[in-house]
């Protein structure tokens, strides 16, 4: 645009060109960031669910060594229970003087639907919830979204 003296105007500010290029630019590295991010605070809550079943554990056993067997004895009782976070430990299936399985879920929280599992064989599982196709995985405690131990 020319003036009446000779002088050009400069133009300042965005094209709606522009601004649509970073918007998609914007959109383009959140869809890559957020399911990494949300990856990511699920695996932390996921420690919480380890300890709590390692700790659970390491008590039967303690108990076991104390009573010769995992079932509840006159006043005493197994430990069988228990919160870690967002995560609930509990015995499932048959307890006796041989035998348990423990296992800890999440009921609330990014973790929902994430189960560990182990008995006094130091069997393990690991089922994950519907933030990771509900797969399962024997034989050990995981935290990884492709299942690796």
């Amino acid at each position: 645009m020319v003036w009446q003296n000779g002088q050009t105007k400069k133009h300042s500010g965005f094209t709606l060109v522009e601004l649509m290029i970073v918007v998609a630019i914007v959109g383009i590295l959140a869809a890559i960031a957020m399911p990494m991010y949300r990856d990511y605070v699920i695996r932390s809550h996921l420690a919480n669910a380890v300890n709590g079943i390692g700790a659970t554990q390491a008590q039967m056993e303690q108990y076991y060594q104390d009573n010769r067997t995992y079932a509840d004895t006159g006043n005493f009782v197994a430990p069988c229970s228990g919160t870690y976070g967002e995560f609930t430990v509990s015995c499932t299936g048959t307890r006796d003087a041989t035998q348990y399985t423990l296992s800890i879920t999440a009921t609330t929280g990014p973790a929902t639907g994430f189960t560990y599992t182990v008995n006094q064989a130091d069997t393990k599982t690991t089922t994950f919830g519907p933030a990771w196709s509900n797969a399962t995985v024997q034989n050990c405690w995981s935290t990884n979204k492709g299942g690796a131990c």
